[in-house]
């Protein structure tokens, strides 16, 4: 871009070629603003794939199978919690 610019200003380019080579600029960064914005939006939607209980404890009996489809709403659990203290389960 910077040598079609000074190529231009001495009149040894055509303007029209220096435009598209600034056309092709900010099209390369807009490109790699789009792909900053699809990396951003996967690393977000790889958040929702973790689930995270919200007290200590071992699992024990398992709600659910593997592959079944879950919702927000679901009222059942998927994993029974038990709360331990110093390696025993209450």
């Amino acid at each position: 871009m910077q040598r079609y610019q000074a190529l231009a200003a001495q009149s040894f380019s055509t303007l029209q070629q220096r435009d598209t080579q600034l056309a092709l600029v900010e099209q390369d960064t807009t490109a790699i603003k789009n792909d900053q914005a699809q990396i951003d939006y996967a690393t977000i939607q790889l958040r929702y794939t973790a689930i995270a209980s919200p007290i200590g404890g071992r699992t024990g009996v398992r709600m659910i199978d593997a592959g079944n489809i879950v919702h927000a709403t679901d009222t059942t659990g998927l994993v029974l919690v038990r709360r331990s203290r110093r390696g025993s389960a209450v």
